[in-house]
């Protein structure tokens, strides 16, 4: 029998986040192995109240870690499972020299020296293997939320809530302006309080504040996870409730209440989640009251959508996970390489791929920064993500992205229209990253969109407009085999798409 135990971060600076999810992790090992939790006495008060069953090694208040090697060495334990933003690269090498196997969780993609790492993450430039037997496993089939319970949803029912230690201080105006949208909608809230600071709160900025009848302030359950199905829309800032919502098949709604947290916003719209607003987002009164318009107008569009990220969220990671724990301690013992395959792919080759709908984030991204905005024919105003989001929707429109290795570089869309019986093609293009532009780069984003337009759109004008001054572009453009047009033909554009003398008309025929 194995002894296991789990670091992770648990309290109100990190919330419940980690501690929930590994709580499923160390519910189902602990079937066959002795596990523990490596808290401090506050954390395992705490933790009683929330599962009481749990058993726990205590540790100091403060962080030691060669205290804590002491602490396995004598519980005699064989495998540290790691899901903590205070663990160090070194602190996993210190548990590795001492014949530990260690396996870490990871949100951010760091650098780590664990024999085994999940990641939530799927859309990031993948680590190189740097360290002898040592594993990385990404994606949302990692996942260890499980299954909740389906019950029947209750019509027009919104419940909001706070993440684990209700941090609504931490996004009181989007609370506030929600409050305000559904004041005279018929919808019933109820928003969630997980300790009396919250509830305070909660009656001193809302209560008495807003008048809404059907506001309800409900108190902490453990079930609540099976309650979530219950409800139209769960709304509060990203995280493990999230994840809880979407396998329930209800509609989240989020925001970030950290700059820095949890927020590989792709990875989220791989699940479909689309309905989210960014650390500066959420204290726009506009943009709040844009998202729960179009989520009140687009709601079984977007609800049936969650649906359909089970394909890649499924609730079965928690036994993934444990059986690659088990099996790959037991090659560690038997002092067998667990080393992953080597990824032997070209890092300098670019590579083109169709933009599927989880970079619709890192897209608009792209079309917002500030040298791409004043380079548009449209306009040089941010665009909203749900003005991006309509965007999107447009079948004529084609959306590419470029790669050098594994690591997104650009993107570029191609938009197909008719006037009359004409068949024309029209384009834009967005460096991901760089506020100045890349040469080499710029080039290979206007040869690949050459070669896919002459693939898809044969028979086509294609028509593009830029800035008169931009004479780099307008280089690339005709080393490309693009034209500037004649006279004639450029009075007629002009007119024809409402362009200003500053603009240039070029075109190819594909």
């Amino acid at each position: 029998m194995n002894k296991i135990a789990f670091y992770c971060d648990f309290g109100k600076i990190y919330g419940h986040g980690h501690f929930s999810r590994q709580l499923n992790l160390y519910k189902s090992l602990s079937k066959k192995n002795k596990c523990f939790f490596i808290f401090t006495k506050k954390q395992i008060e705490d933790a009683r109240k929330i599962y009481n069953k749990a058993k726990f090694i205590r540790r100091s208040n403060i962080l030691n870690h060669k205290q804590n090697i002491k602490i396995l060495k004598k519980n005699r334990i064989s495998i540290i499972i790691i899901d903590s933003y205070l663990i160090s690269q070194q602190d996993e090498i210190n548990y590795k020299k001492n014949n530990i196997f260690v396996v870490s969780f990871d949100d951010f993609n760091k650098p780590h020296s664990s024999h085994l790492i999940f990641s939530s993450i799927n859309y990031v430039e993948k680590r190189k293997n740097k360290f002898n037997s040592q594993l990385w496993y990404y994606g949302h089939k990692f996942n260890l939320v499980q299954k909740p319970k389906l019950k029947k949803v209750k019509k027009n029912t919104i419940l909001i809530h706070g993440g684990g230690q209700s941090h609504y201080e931490l996004f009181e105006k989007f609370l506030q302006e929600t409050i305000i949208f559904f004041t005279n909608k018929n919808y019933s809230i109820d928003i969630l309080s997980t300790n009396k600071k919250s509830k305070n709160f909660l009656k001193l900025k809302i209560l008495n504040k807003i008048k809404n009848k059907k506001i309800n302030i409900i108190n902490y359950t453990k079930n609540l996870s099976n309650q979530l199905s219950t409800y139209e829309i769960v709304c509060g800032p990203l995280g493990v409730t999230t994840f809880e919502t979407i396998l329930s098949k209800t509609l989240p709604v989020t925001v970030s209440i950290y700059k820095d947290r949890y927020y590989n916003l792709s990875d989220w719209i791989k699940l479909n989640h689309l309905m989210h607003l960014n650390f500066y987002e959420k204290k726009n009164n506009f943009l709040i009251k844009q998202l729960w318009e179009y989520t009140i107008k687009n709601y079984l569009d977007l609800k049936r959508n969650i649906k359909l990220s089970k394909k890649y969220l499924d609730g079965n990671g928690l036994k993934r996970v444990e059986k690659l724990i088990l099996t790959n301690y037991n090659k560690f013992q038997n002092n067998k390489k667990i080393n992953q395959e080597n990824n032997n792919k070209n890092s300098n080759l670019y590579t083109l791929e169709k933009c599927d709908s989880s970079f619709r984030r890192l897209f608009l991204n792209a079309r917002n920064r500030k040298i791409n905005r004043f380079a548009t024919r449209f306009s040089s105003k941010k665009i909203s993500w749900f003005e991006h989001l309509e965007w999107w929707k447009n079948k004529n429109i084609k959306k590419f992205l470029i790669k050098k290795g594994s690591s997104i570089k650009s993107f570029f869309w191609l938009r197909s229209f008719r006037i009359n019986k004409n068949k024309y093609l029209y384009s834009g293009w967005f460096i991901k990253n760089s506020s100045n532009l890349d040469i080499k780069l710029a080039n290979k984003t206007i040869e690949l969109k050459v070669v896919t337009a002459k693939k898809h759109f044969k028979g086509y004008l294609w028509i593009i407009f830029m800035k008169k001054n931009n004479t780099f572009v307008k280089y690339l453009n005709l080393k490309n085999g693009f034209k500037i047009v004649n006279k004639v033909k450029e009075k007629r554009m002009k007119k024809l798409f409402n362009l200003s003398d500053d603009y240039l008309t070029m075109e190819m025929k594909i």
